[in-house]
């Protein structure tokens, strides 16, 4: 005998299922109870097909009646055994692939994370591992998209990992990369879906290699592909099918402009490499006269365990008020847009530019760059600035201290609108 699922057995692991969606960051109560429509309406069959045979109506009837199999019937009612959708509390669909127009990109995320991560066309498993659960993270919203399944997830010393067995998944996955020795480039219809495509299998793969391990800003990002030298191939293309410069050797794929560098920069997902290929972007425009200047000066205001800190901070700076020219502008990131927590440094800068410097563009770098020296010599610099994607940031609680440090030194030339209208206009 199974389980007969009861109201309060119902109501409970219904629950438990929205429980596990906004694990996946599915919060909304409205999109919540659209994707248990499917779990309301086997409930609402399930009760029905009870209740009819209850009242002693044969299994065929009951089927025709409430549009079951009549076999899933007597399971029902006479095994006792719970519906798909109850017996395990992780499916939201009976549909465990859904490969279609509406889940085009999905499909894509998901086979490039799986590229990066396959290590044999025999394994049996859609399974991978992440470093952080940030980036595992970006890939649940696709996975459930397609699956209708929230995986199990664990976390141990080596990172974050899932599994989820689909051999739909992998008949389909085999068969659009060739058993990964492809990249699916027929599949990719669009610029937008190849930027899409490394920007997930670069969640996994592809690492930085410095030529001086004691030097974070001299390096270039690699990819290996060991015994895969058709996908080294195909994955060289896709690079340059998106405006890279990638070269190749017998089992990698390297990337080491700054030209390329930057644009993977832009496109990276992944926090951590994002810093990672900042610094090497840094390292190529800074001349290497410059850099060991910059290193050796950048502990004479900070105690030795802020050294790094204040180091990654002072080559920011100079790039961004020195070579300005030579390195893209991030724009203002949406926690700081939504939050309105902090400002654009640059906005504050611009208020200390007199007018006679606007059309001396190497004049209004030098000034913002000794502003930031100002700044940067007050013991309280790394309380009230942030620095995030290369840009640097004020926190606006702070304001007028860094106004009363800058004022100090500067003449305010304009009012803090026209200064974010000049930041623009630069």
């Amino acid at each position: 005998m199974g389980q007969i699922l009861t109201k309060a057995v119902a109501e409970r692991i219904i629950e438990r299922k929205k429980e596990l969606l906004r694990g996946i960051g599915i919060t909304e109560p409205a999109k919540i109870e659209d994707i248990l429509t499917e779990t309301y309406e086997e409930y609402s069959k399930y009760k029905k097909a009870k209740r009819l045979r209850k009242k002693g109506m044969p299994y065929k009837k009951i089927a025709e009646k409430t549009g079951l199999d009549k076999f899933k019937v007597f399971s029902w009612t006479k095994k006792d055994r719970l519906p798909r959708l109850f017996s395990d509390e992780r499916f939201f669909s009976k549909n465990l692939l859904r490969i279609d127009e509406s889940t085009e990109d999905d499909v894509i995320k998901l086979l490039a994370v799986y590229s990066s991560s396959k290590i044999s066309s025999k394994q049996t498993k859609f399974k991978t591992k992440f470093s952080n659960r940030e980036n595992l993270e970006m890939v649940l919203d696709s996975f459930f998209n397609v699956f209708s399944t929230v995986p199990y997830i664990w976390e141990d010393e080596h990172g974050v990992e899932f599994d989820f067995c689909s051999k739909p998944f992998l008949e389909y996955f085999n068969e659009q990369t060739r058993n990964n020795t492809r990249v699916p480039l027929h599949l990719l219809k669009t610029r937008e879906q190849k930027e899409m495509y490394f920007q997930y299998f670069f969640l996994r793969k592809g690492f930085i290699r410095y030529k001086d391990s004691k030097n974070p800003y001299d390096g270039l990002l690699v990819f290996s592909f060991d015994n895969n030298e058709e996908l080294l191939f195909d994955f060289a293309v896709l690079l340059s099918d998106i405006g890279l410069s990638p070269t190749i050797s017998s089992t990698l794929v390297n990337i080491s402009d700054s030209t390329s560098l930057r644009q993977v920069a832009e496109l990276c997902l992944c926090s951590d490499k994002k810093k990672k290929l900042n610094k090497i972007i840094i390292g190529k425009i800074i001349t290497p006269e410059v850099y060991q200047r910059i290193v050796s000066g950048s502990e004479i205001y900070f105690e030795k365990n802020k050294g790094e800190l204040a180091q990654e901070y002072d080559l920011a700076a100079w790039v961004n008020f020195a070579y300005a020219d030579d390195i893209k502008k991030e724009p203002q990131s949406e926690l700081f847009y939504q939050e309105e927590k902090y400002i654009l440094a640059d906005h504050i800068f611009n208020m200390y530019v007199p007018d006679r410097f606007l059309d001396q563009p190497a004049r209004i770098k030098t000034r913002q760059l000794q502003i930031y020296k100002v700044l940067r010599s007050n013991p309280r610099f790394f309380q009230f600035t942030i620095l995030d994607d290369n840009s640097f940031y004020i926190e606006k609680d702070k304001l007028d201290l860094v106004e009363s440090l800058i004022g100090s030194m500067y003449r305010k030339e304009r009012r803090f609108n026209d200064a974010v209208k000049l930041t623009e206009r630069l």
